[in-house]
């Protein structure tokens, strides 16, 4: 069964981590895109893709810090793994 909040889920998880999402206004080939800019030097920025018709999770380019290199995660898993260890290391909240 799918679930049509799991993108507003996955903004929602980010709220209080110092990840600042938002949805972007435009869409990308049946995409929706949440921005990802978060706040300071070491912070997280990038994009994370959410199919608009399924509401799931496909794939996700990060930056970690500004001299970081972006990254392209193509599994649910992956994404959140990296976005915890960041949060953790960075001691946000949420």
């Amino acid at each position: 069964m799918q679930d049509p909040d799991r993108g507003r889920r996955s903004q929602r998880s980010g709220r209080g981590g110092c990840l600042r999402p938002h949805v972007d206004p435009s869409k990308y080939r049946g995409l929706n895109r949440i921005i990802v800019n978060g706040v300071g030097r070491e912070a997280m920025f990038g994009a994370i893709y959410i199919s608009a018709g399924k509401g799931t999770v496909v794939r996700a380019f990060l930056r970690p810090g500004d001299s970081g290199q972006e990254k392209r995660y193509d599994s649910v898993a992956d994404i959140r793994a990296v976005l915890k260890s960041w949060a953790e290391r960075q001691r946000c909240p949420g």
